[in-house]
């Protein structure tokens, strides 16, 4: 078994080869999200999956969650599915489905 550590947004894999990558837990912390997108959509295959599961936060939770990490300089964002799923479709990506439950939402996307 081979570890890597590497940046989310400079991942050190070469072009289309995985078929399914998980970020669990992990996004609302990455500080370069639309890096993320982009190194997922050169390392997964067409039709693979990308599976993102974040916490889950009611409206007013994520709207102060958000406004206290920008005034801290924290690098972080809590966004909704939705939100998710528009950025990454920009990216290459459709939007699978999503599961949730009170405390996570996995956002399944589509490489196509």
């Amino acid at each position: 078994m081979v570890f890597h550590v590497a940046r989310c947004d400079d991942m050190p894999f070469d072009d289309q080869s995985f078929d399914v990558i998980t970020a669990c837990m992990a996004y609302h912390h990455f500080d370069n999200k639309l890096g993320f997108a982009s190194e997922a959509a050169r390392v997964i295959k067409p039709g693979g999956m990308l599976y993102i599961a974040d916490p889950r936060l009611p409206w007013l939770i994520r709207k102060t969650m958000n406004g206290a990490l920008r005034l801290l300089r924290i690098a972080g964002e809590f966004v909704t599915p939705q939100e998710m799923a528009e950025r990454f479709g920009a990216i290459g990506f459709t939007n699978a489905g999503v599961a949730t439950d009170a405390y996570a939402q996995v956002v399944k996307l589509r490489r196509l």
